[in-house]
């Protein structure tokens, strides 16, 4: 069954003038079952824990009754809905079907293997990975378009796709609602980090930021606290925020108080791949950030004129010390980085360049069928 919270989301959409069509994924003992099956048919666990025969059988009769001209697939783990509806028109589809990466999964689920603690969960993840690169190789060149986020991730994948096929799309913010906040409220000086903790390279990073990166900017910043914002904690991570100055929040409808409770946001990423909306947003907001490498992968920022990158847990305190400390720092980073978000992340901008593309498309993928399908 669906939860309240799944149809509160559903109906959220829908307040917006969309239809919505759910369908019930698998868990519990039959998610084991099927992702067993999965994995002795040879296809990643993934696929089998998104599948919903419920979902499938009414977009099929949906499409049937009234075919798109449009199937967008957001996250490759979707990648057989579209399959399983081109294969029901054959010939006769002239729908355009995008498959949107907001990273290369296969190589999200390496990295996470590369930082993973326990020896089972890293044979896990590098057996995922692993099945996941031959799924991506069989799937995504049957799409018409593939949309990347990040240059990174084009170089990833038009090894086995058409170049002219992948396209990039960046990340946007909606820079007109995320006004440049003032300095933070707050008189104590206070890190934010925000993401979704059932995604394992937040977790991943939460826990660093929490163990081993916060008792550093102690020593220096006694009295400096940590908000990790954002829904789906494990047990562990809520037991290791059951200490003085951490603050789990969970779920929030407005993440604008805590950017303008803390003066940095941090961005302590291990693993993980596509563009961390997290930071553009922090820069609309005029949050200084501290990110990792990877965390700033595919964004074009350079450190010190945007934002600190540091790698190491030691690094990594020491720029959160030095943007906590210096207000000078923090005002040309804050100012910096929301000139680079308004000239080149803006939604307006990259929603009509997504459009233009797919407009493109329809009317070649209209052109290319034969007289007596059209």
């Amino acid at each position: 069954m669906r939860t309240a919270e799944d149809e509160g989301r559903v109906e959220a959409i829908r307040q917006h003038g969309f239809e919505v069509i759910a369908g019930k994924v698998n868990k519990g003992w039959r998610a084991v079952w099927v992702g067993l099956r999965e994995i002795l048919s040879g296809g990643p666990p993934l696929f089998a824990l998104r599948r919903s025969h419920e979902l499938e059988e009414q977009l099929a009769r949906t499409h049937a009754a009234e075919p798109f001209d449009v199937i967008q697939i957001e996250h490759f783990e979707l990648a057989r809905y579209a399959q399983l509806i081109a294969r029901s028109e054959g010939d006769r589809d002239e729908t355009v079907y995008s498959m949107v990466l907001h990273d290369v999964l296969s190589e999200a689920y390496r990295r996470m293997a590369q930082v993973e603690r326990s020896s089972l969960w890293r044979i896990w993840r590098r057996y995922n990975a692993f099945r996941l690169k031959a799924a991506e190789r069989r799937f995504l060149p049957e799409y018409t378009v593939c949309v990347t986020v990040s240059e990174n991730d084009r170089a990833e994948i038009v090894e086995f796709v058409e170049p002219e096929k992948v396209h990039v799309l960046p990340n946007c913010v909606d820079s007109r609602a995320k006004t440049l906040l003032e300095e933070a409220e707050s008189g104590e000086p206070a890190i934010l980090f925000v993401g979704l903790f059932l995604h394992p390279p937040n977790s991943d990073g939460a826990r660093w930021m929490v163990n081993d990166i916060l008792p550093q900017i102690r020593r220096a910043v006694p009295k400096c606290s940590l908000y990790l914002v954002g829904d789906g904690a494990s047990s562990e991570l809520k037991e290791l925020c059951r200490q003085p100055g951490v603050f789990l929040t969970g779920r929030v409808d407005d993440v604008a108080p805590y950017y303008a409770r803390c003066r940095v946001s941090a961005v302590s990423l291990r693993a993980g791949g596509g563009t961390r909306l997290k930071i553009l947003e922090a820069m609309a907001y005029g949050r200084p950030v501290v990110a990792t490498t990877i965390g700033a992968e595919g964004l074009p920022v350079r450190n010190g004129e945007h934002l600190l990158l540091a790698d190491g847990t030691e690094e990594f305190a020491r720029a959160c010390v030095v943007l906590l400390q210096d207000c000078e720092l923090r005002s040309r980073l804050r100012r910096n980085a929301r000139r680079l978000v308004e000239h080149g992340y803006r939604w307006e901008d990259c929603a009509g360049k997504q459009l233009h593309l797919y407009g493109d498309l329809v009317t070649k993928r209209r052109s290319s069928m034969p007289e007596h399908v059209r």
